[in-house]
């Protein structure tokens, strides 16, 4: 029993799912206020970056970036980096979720981190990953705009050695957020068409 380690999981862009799922104030209310963090020994999230890359409204852009071959390669690690899209995208009828993230996907992973690092300290425990890393995928559909950004951006992305660059300040921003044990995401496994 010493050697088990239990983990609840939840959403990494949403720190109040983990709150909700900790503080469980249904069961607490019926249990002298026990929450459901007193046998848990650490939160797990999926803290991806880029996932957001795959949304329709950034198709167009994407596009352009996949035709402009060394050029938009630099544009799609500048959005990694330090963010582009939601000033070319910006819809101020829209909810900020629904916008690009501001200073780029390696800053919005960042965000989820430290906003999961506080309720996991709230409860006194660790924050861990139970997957992550880029998520630059489509689901289904990769034919037109779709094909040409998978292949010429997302794939190329994946293998290009700035990636490496943009993995390694994820990772750091993980240690120094304060997390724990990190899950890669098929870090074993072939690519494919889907990453």
């Amino acid at each position: 029993a010493d050697r088990v380690k239990c983990v609840v999981a939840t959403q990494g862009g949403n720190a109040w799912v983990g709150e909700q799922i900790l503080a469980c104030r249904l069961w607490a209310a019926e249990n002298g206020g026990q929450n459901c963090a007193h046998n848990i020994d650490s939160l797990a999230i999926g803290p991806y970056f880029a996932g957001y890359l795959a949304d329709e409204k950034n198709l167009p852009i994407l596009a352009q970036w996949a035709n402009e071959g060394t050029s938009g390669m630099s544009k799609l690690f500048d959005e990694i980096n330090t963010g582009l899209l939601r000033d070319l995208t910006y819809d101020p009828t829209e909810p900020d979720w629904m916008q690009a993230p501001v200073a780029g996907s390696l800053a919005q992973a960042q965000r989820f981190m430290v906003d999961n690092k506080a309720v996991a300290d709230r409860y006194g425990i660790k924050l861990s990953a139970y997957e992550g890393g880029q998520h630059m995928t489509f689901t289904g559909n990769l034919t037109g705009d779709r094909a040409l950004i998978n292949e010429n951006l997302f794939l190329a992305g994946n293998r290009d050695p700035r990636m490496g660059q943009a993995f390694s300040n994820y990772f750091t921003d993980w240690k120094e957020a304060g997390g724990s044990l990190f899950m890669v995401f098929e870090s074993t496994g072939k690519w494919g068409r889907f990453g």
